[in-house]
């Protein structure tokens, strides 16, 4: 059989045991040999990358004014790794988060240790992921890099998957008429239910059946035309949002909306838009202006009760609040003018008056 050693093993195991060879204990790998090995790697992605620069700064020459190193103040240190230079020489932080090691962003090292990083992290963001790579290297590029690696991780392609925006249909054609005064052309909704007191005893929220809903809609749009002027058109929802499901409910609303305002409406010559059921974005500028008076409602009120004076006066503080702001960019030239705000168009002016004075609570509940 030519090939024995298959079966009886090598020669020396039929030897007496204390002829065997000596065995050879490899020495344990220690912790100079992985960072012997990291700046063996680094230097040669450096060198792929940045030769010119090197070999300028081992003759001691100034770098070319179209290389990509010529605002970081390259240096080489002891071991010969290109380093980031800077002012932070004697601050107390580590070397290498004074001076990190530069690396080039298209590099398949900078691929691994963005792939490391994120791993030991948990998929964090790219602005979290790049701080904590630049406390040990600078990639150039490295935002690039960053985005170029979380587009291929899917977990964070799964955990922050958004939905597809829909295209919208063009802007209604009140939005786009010029030159007309404020609240020609307005929208309404229905506020959320708010707690107050009444002769010191806690009642229910505002608002009950469709009948009283429609007193306390007449007498409130009513108020509005005498502060606001009567306005042309009118968008608002259908109200299913109110019915909730309920048959009973929703035959107030129908007659509510069929006979009672559309009717009061067409006396006063105001055209009345109803939106689809189950679509809040046909009022999207609305929308979004009830959720930031809740806010401001919120950061107002607090925790305190509420009687029916003291919400209708935090709500026209909260309305201040949204008058009051800004409609275009905010400049950080003192050159520029103010933005505009709404009460520009109201008041001719950014602000109703002063500072409102500070009343204690003691005060406002006696």
């Amino acid at each position: 059989m030519e090939n024995y050693r298959w079966v009886n093993g090598p020669d020396f195991l039929q030897q007496e045991e204390n002829a065997w060879s000596i065995t050879i204990k490899l020495p344990e790998p220690s912790v100079e040999d992985p960072e012997h090995a990291a700046n063996h790697c680094i230097k040669s992605a450096q060198l792929e990358k940045y030769s010119e620069e090197i070999e300028a700064l081992k003759n001691k020459r100034p770098l070319k004014l179209s290389s990509m190193l010529i605002t970081l103040s390259p240096f080489l240190d002891e071991k010969g790794i290109l380093r980031v230079g800077g002012r932070l020489n004697y601050a107390s932080l580590s070397f290498d988060i004074k001076h990190p090691k530069i690396l080039a962003h298209d590099h398949p090292l900078t691929r691994l240790i963005v792939m490391r990083e994120h791993d030991l992290l948990f998929h964090p963001s790219p602005e979290r992921l790049l701080s904590s790579i630049r406390s040990q290297y600078w990639i150039i590029k490295g935002r690039v890099a960053i985005k170029r690696y979380l587009h291929k991780c899917f977990t964070c392609k799964r955990h922050r998957a958004t939905p597809c925006i829909p295209l919208m249909a063009p802007l209604p054609r009140h939005r786009l008429i010029p030159f007309q005064r404020p609240f020609t052309h307005v929208g309404l909704d229905y506020f959320s239910p708010c707690n107050i007191t009444i002769y010191r005893r806690k009642s229910g929220t505002l608002g009950s059946c469709s009948l009283t809903r429609l007193v306390v809609f007449l007498i409130a749009f009513s108020s509005f035309t005498a502060r606001r002027g009567c306005p042309s058109v009118v968008y608002s929802d259908n109200g299913t949002q109110i019915v909730a499901g309920d048959k009973a409910i929703q035959l107030g609303i129908e007659r509510l909306k069929e006979q009672n305002i559309v009717g009061q409406m067409v006396k006063q010559e105001i055209e009345w838009h109803f939106s689809p059921p189950l679509a809040p974005h046909f009022g999207g500028v609305w929308e979004s202006l009830v959720k930031s008076a809740k806010v401001a409602l919120e950061a107002i009120v607090e925790s305190r009760p509420l009687t029916e004076e003291l919400l209708r006066g935090f709500v026209i503080q909260a309305q201040s609040l949204l008058n009051g702001r800004p409609l275009t960019y905010v400049s950080v030239d003192p050159r520029n003018p103010e933005p505009l705000t709404p009460y520009h168009f109201l008041l001719v002016q950014s602000s109703p008056n002063t500072e409102d004075d500070v009343i204690e609570d003691e005060k406002l509940y006696s």
